[in-house]
């Protein structure tokens, strides 16, 4: 299953841009890029409230840590892990 997701990872905009909706456009692309590309779901992850806040704002639900795809902790802080949080947009 895990070959048919993707991750949104690294997104950021320029201070100057925010509230500009730039964020939301780029991940709305990734989404539609997925879709295209057969994908089953979308995830994220940040340590970030307001990150969180923002994915959730655009559909994607909290979801735990063992829904995401365990190459993605791999070698991975684990201090740092305690404070991530986890969201999935699914596309199907």
């Amino acid at each position: 299953r895990w070959g048919e997701v993707g991750e949104i990872s690294s997104l950021y905009t320029l201070t100057r841009f925010l509230g500009e909706g730039v964020g939301q456009h780029l991940v709305g692309f990734a989404l539609d890029l997925a879709r295209r590309e057969g994908l089953a779901c979308v995830f994220a992850c940040t340590t970030s409230e307001r990150v969180g806040a923002f994915f959730e704002g655009l559909g994607f639900r909290v979801a735990e840590q063992r829904e995401v795809p365990a190459e993605k902790w791999a070698g991975y802080d684990p201090a740092r892990r305690e404070g991530v949080h986890c969201f999935l947009h699914d596309l199907a």
